[in-house]
């Protein structure tokens, strides 16, 4: 590990904890490194947003940026487990493949499946390959909610997907990506129909966490038995799904709040 970054990470450790946080000379002199490295420290740590410093005593101390971060990773990590039930519930409602994806820093990642339908064809992806975004209703209904400059940038990093790869409607230009954007960020669900794979149908929605996507459930399964018309249908049930995830989500985040102000 880098000097520098050993010693930022020992001033939070130091100030964790403390209320009233600590002087400059108290910080170095429990790190045993000099002021002058101390205080350079704390300024880029200040600018970051990590620590700031009280006016009338000078002293440093921890700003809510960690416990802000530490929460939206715990409600992201939570995501799979409190949302099974509810998952579960959806496949059997609606008697096909209910499906999670989850943000991964700058992917999103399938990290469950719940197989609803009792007979007939299944489509089931492998759990763990990251999303794709250009042609896909789970990245539509990820990017339709990130600004369109950031969306498009992630979508072109990730690259277009052609239709010999993909599905034969997959959208091949920007304008036919802003357009589907643009449709589902109207609807509050996307759907797709033969754009990710041939003779493949999907309607997604996304949940929320502090009002930023932390992933994105879908309905899908073989176009014979979800149709356009079936996939309208299923929106409604899907977007309650989604609703009733993020509270749970929102109800265990300001549990997690109430303990980290005990």
């Amino acid at each position: 590990m880098a000097p520098a970054l050993a010693r930022g990470l020992g001033i939070l450790e130091v100030l964790a904890g403390v209320e009233k946080g600590l002087q400059l000379h108290q910080i170095a002199d429990s790190l045993g490194i000099p002021r002058s490295a101390a205080h350079r420290l704390l300024a880029e740590l200040s600018d970051a947003g990590y620590v700031r410093q009280d006016g009338a005593l000078g002293n440093y101390m921890l700003s809510l940026k960690l416990v802000s971060l530490g929460l939206k990773h715990l409600a992201g990590n939570d995501l799979v487990g409190l949302s099974r039930p509810v998952l579960e519930q959806l496949a059997s409602d609606t008697a096909e493949l209910v499906r999670l994806a989850v943000i991964d820093h700058e992917d999103m990642v399938w990290v469950a499946a719940y197989q609803g339908a009792r007979s007939g064809l299944r489509y089931d992806p492998d759990s763990g390959s990251t999303v794709t975004l250009s042609c896909s209703a789970t990245g539509f209904a990820w990017m339709a909610h990130v600004p369109e400059e950031i969306a498009l940038q992630k979508i072109l990093r990730q690259g277009i997907t052609s239709r010999e790869d993909g599905g034969p409607r997959a959208p091949q230009t920007i304008d036919e990506i802003r357009a589907e954007l643009t449709k589902t960020r109207d609807n509050g669900f996307a759907i797709a129909i033969d754009t990710y794979s041939l003779g493949i149908g999907t309607v997604a929605a996304p949940v929320f966490v502090a009002g930023e996507v932390a992933g994105v459930i879908n309905i899908t399964a073989p176009t014979p038995r979800l149709t356009e018309e079936r996939l309208a249908q299923l929106a409604p049930r899907l977007l309650r799904t989604t609703a009733e995830v993020t509270k749970i989500l929102e109800a265990a985040e300001g549990r997690l709040q109430t303990v980290a102000r005990a």
